[in-house]
């Protein structure tokens, strides 16, 4: 990995004392929206290079990544997107339903900013419901962060049901039963899975 990765070397380090620099300047209003205007258009081309940096990797090593893995998604009429762990489980309990006849995928989101809206869009906007799955309560009317993303992303594409659902906070797990529970929600709106009555 250190191969391909490489030895760290900062550009300007904090502290070489030959060569002072200054980390957290002050930008004013001559040219904060500028900058952010910068930035913003950075994040846009972002996509492209972890686009190329994931081809990179998967020549090197023969498992590439990209925004996000799509399980068994192709014809899914149910579909859980989730982030990070959850979607091992998910995984299993989808493939336990489609033994039991019923089409559901998972889609495992890889990176969440930039946001990759559009192929998300593609990926699951023809399934006829999406249940999202959010480690955080957004404390608001809309749900947790990654529901009002997925649900933006959709909007005007699909006419899938989404429900966010909001899971495992203070690090609770997520069981194989909870995860079942996951895909019988309906929508749409915002459910609290496993929370004690």
């Amino acid at each position: 990995m250190k191969h391909y990765v490489g030895e760290r070397k900062p550009l300007h380090p904090l502290l070489d004392v030959a060569h002072p620099v200054t980390y957290g300047p002050l930008d004013l209003q001559d040219y904060y929206f500028e900058h952010k205007k910068q930035q913003a258009e950075a994040m846009v081309r972002a996509k492209e290079i972890v686009r190329a940096v994931g081809k990179e990797y998967g020549a090197l090593t023969g498992r590439e990544y990209g925004f996000f893995d799509a399980y068994r998604t192709g014809d899914a009429d149910e579909i859980v997107v989730c982030l990070g762990s959850a979607a091992g489980t998910m995984k299993a309990v989808a493939d336990a339903l489609r033994g039991e006849g019923r089409k559901v995928g998972v889609l495992k989101l890889r990176m969440f900013r930039p946001f990759p809206a559009d192929e998300i869009a593609e990926a699951i906007g023809r399934a006829k419901r999406i249940v999202v799955l959010d480690r955080a309560e957004g404390f608001n009317a809309v749900g947790g962060p990654l529901g009002a993303e997925v649900k933006a992303a959709l909007y005007g594409r699909s006419s899938a049901k989404v429900v966010n659902c909001i899971y495992g906070l203070g690090g609770r797990d997520l069981s194989p039963e909870l995860a079942r529970a996951a895909f019988d929600l309906s929508g749409p709106g915002t459910v609290h899975l496993g929370v004690r009555e």
